[in-house]
């Protein structure tokens, strides 16, 4: 178990903020009925526990799967590791039970947990599929973490992560190779960034995974806003660490403009750059006295502390323009249709 403290390392000297690993990865996936013995699980919390060690050193967020015995039931996990620190552990949320897939004969789900928190390694950890970590220090960096199978459900568990804010969503999989299910993997992946306005990264085991009656062919993916930036070679005879920017600023940026497009606007007036008339309320901010007001019901004026100002900035394009400049003959106050 050795080899992920290797990549860990590898992935800090490449300057990434995310290093995600496959579905039990500290363990390996194929195990069967050997997740119920002790020396297993033994040996995988003592990795993590050396992992989490390493990690001090180690500048990214490391995302590693495990199973983990709490209130005595086994749990597939995703363990979220951050400079010597477990930040927290997020169970699988949909268990797999059909054709190849037996995972209830191993695993409890989410939703059979009691407990919000755990004691793990000494101490007191957040335990829960609706975690979302967010960076003190980078802007808009929200992450979520999900397991294999709750991205192939009609409400994938990252959905409410994203509407709560989590913008970088992450996935350890396990998924074995059928024939037409990478095209399948790139669609669902694809679809999920893109519905939910985030980046979505994708880990699926490889060639270390047993071979009995499965086959796998290690696919990584990371899109953002439905648009793939990298692929890894899949069925590849190496290791392989594929890396990407993703552009938080965009992302954010562009839920600002879906919340936008659905409320309701001010006829009579529209931006001279781009045409769209302005948001109806004090969704402007006045410079001296911080407070929101709506300039153009105000004619530019801020009506708390009586600042005035000589253009009106628009929350869509960034132009900025005189009043004047904004105004356009209409009816009254309109709503956006779709």
């Amino acid at each position: 178990m050795k080899y992920p403290q290797v990549h860990s390392r590898q992935a800090s000297k490449a300057n990434v903020a995310v290093a995600l690993f496959p579905e039990l990865g500290l363990s390996a996936y194929s195990n069967d009925d050997l997740f119920h013995q002790d020396a297993l699980l033994d040996a995988t919390r003592s990795a993590v526990a050396r992992l989490v060690k390493a990690s001090a050193t180690l500048t990214p967020v490391l995302v590693v799967g495990a199973p983990l015995m709490f209130e005595a039931k086994l749990f597939n996990c995703a363990v979220v590791i951050y400079r010597g620190r477990v930040l927290g552990l997020v169970p699988k949320t949909y268990l797999p039970n059909y054709r190849e897939y037996y995972e209830k004969r191993q695993f409890a789900a989410n939703r059979d947990a009691v407990a919000r928190e755990v004691r793990f390694l000494g101490e007191q950890v957040p335990f829960g599929n609706d975690l979302v970590f967010e960076a003190g220090n980078f802007e808009g960096f929200r992450l979520h973490a999900e397991i294999c199978e709750d991205v192939w459900t009609p409400i994938p568990p990252s959905t409410y992560a994203a509407l709560a804010g989590a913008t970088v969503l992450v996935n350890l999989s396990a998924s074995n190779i059928t024939i037409g299910k990478a095209e399948y993997r790139r669609n669902l992946c694809a679809s999920q960034s893109g519905k939910c306005i985030a980046a979505y990264l994708y880990s699926c085991a490889g060639p270390g995974e047993s071979t009995t009656d499965l086959a796998w062919d290690g696919h990584a993916l990371i899109y953002e806003n439905a648009d793939l930036l990298v692929e890894s070679e899949r069925f590849a005879d190496r290791e392989q660490m594929i890396t990407a920017d993703i552009d938080l600023d965009r992302l954010m940026h562009a839920r600002m403009l879906a919340r936008i497009a659905k409320l309701p606007r001010r006829a009579g007036f529209a931006c001279p750059d781009c045409k769209q008339p302005p948001i109806l309320g004090p969704i402007w901010r006045c410079d001296h006295c911080l407070k929101p007001f709506d300039t153009f019901a105000t004619q530019a004026g801020c009506p708390h502390c009586g600042a005035q100002f000589a253009v009106a900035r628009c929350p869509e394009c960034g132009g900025a323009h005189p009043l004047n400049e904004w105004t356009v003959y209409g009816p009254g106050p309109v709503s956006p249709t779709r």
